[in-house]
C-alpha cells in the first residue's frame, strides 16, 4: 500500500513539473504580436513637405514605447519596413489600411497600429491612431492625442499606454527617456535619417544621424542607427 501511494506521488509530481513549461509556453503565446506602421502625413499640402520623415519617426517612437511592455511582443521597425517594401508601393504613396493589413499578416502579427498626424498653423500637433485585429480586421480601439508641437515624444508615450489599454493589454512604464527632449525639428531629422537608411542611402543617413547627435549626443536610437551604418571591421 505504501509503495502504491509512493508511486502515485511520484507520478503526480512528474505531471506537475511537466505542466510548468507548458503553462509558460501558453503564457508566451498569449502575448500578442504587435506591429506599428508608418503614420500618414495629413499636414496642409502647402506645408506637408516640411514634415517629411516624421511619419517614420512617430512609428519608431511608438515602437520604442510599446516595446517596453513585457506583456506584448512588438516587431522591430526594420522588419515592418521590409514587409511594407515587399508590396512595391509607389514612391510617396500613403499607407492604406489594406496595405497595412497585408504587411502585418506577412509578419504573423495579431495586432496592427495605424494612424496619421496633422500639425496646424497655431503650433499644435495631433496624432490619430487605431489598433486593428489582424485576424478579423475589426478596429479594437481608436484614439486622438494633441499637444503643442514640441511635446511630440511625450505625446507618443501617452498614446502607447492608451493603445495597450484599448487592446486589453496591461500597460508598462514609459521608456521615452532622452527622446522626450527631442524638439520637432530634431524628430523630423531623425525620421529622415530612418528613411535614408531604408532607401540604402548610407551617406545621407550618416549625415542626418550626425545632425541629431550634434545637439542630442545622448540620443541612443540615433547612435545605434549611426553605428549600424559603419562597415564591419
Amino acid at each position: 500500500m505504501i509503495n502504491r501511494i509512493g508511486r502515485l506521488t511520484v507520478v503526480a509530481i512528474a505531471a506537475a513539473c511537466a505542466a510548468v513549461p507548458a503553462a509558460r509556453g501558453e503564457a508566451q503565446q498569449a502575448k500578442p504580436t504587435v506591429v506599428v506602421m508608418v503614420f500618414n502625413n495629413d499636414a496642409d499640402p502647402r506645408t506637408a513637405r516640411d514634415y517629411e520623415g516624421l511619419n517614420k519617426a512617430i512609428a519608431d517612437f511608438l515602437t520604442t514605447e510599446m516595446s517596453a511592455n513585457p506583456n506584448a511582443r512588438v516587431v522591430d521597425r526594420g522588419q515592418v519596413q521590409k514587409a511594407i517594401d515587399a508590396q512595391r508601393l509607389p514612391p510617396g504613396a500613403r499607407l492604406t489600411r489594406e496595405s497595412a493589413m497585408t504587411a502585418a499578416k506577412s509578419i504573423g502579427a495579431q495586432k496592427v497600429i495605424v494612424g496619421r498626424f496633422a500639425p496646424d498653423a497655431q503650433g499644435n500637433f495631433r496624432i490619430d491612431a487605431r489598433a486593428v485585429d489582424v485576424g478579423s480586421g475589426a478596429v479594437e480601439f481608436t484614439d486622438r492625442v494633441q499637444a503643442r508641437a514640441d511635446s511630440i515624444v511625450p505625446l507618443v508615450g501617452g498614446l502607447a499606454g492608451r493603445l495597450y489599454g484599448g487592446m486589453g493589454v496591461a500597460p508598462a512604464t514609459s521608456a521615452a527617456g532622452p527622446a522626450a527632449r527631442l524638439p520637432m525639428r530634431a524628430a523630423i531629422t531623425y525620421g529622415q535619417a530612418l528613411d535614408a537608411t531604408d532607401r540604402g542611402d548610407r551617406a545621407r543617413a550618416t549625415e542626418l544621424y550626425g545632425t541629431v547627435l550634434k545637439d542630442f549626443p545622448d540620443y541612443g536610437p540615433a547612435k545605434r542607427g549611426l553605428a549600424r551604418l559603419k562597415p564591419a571591421p
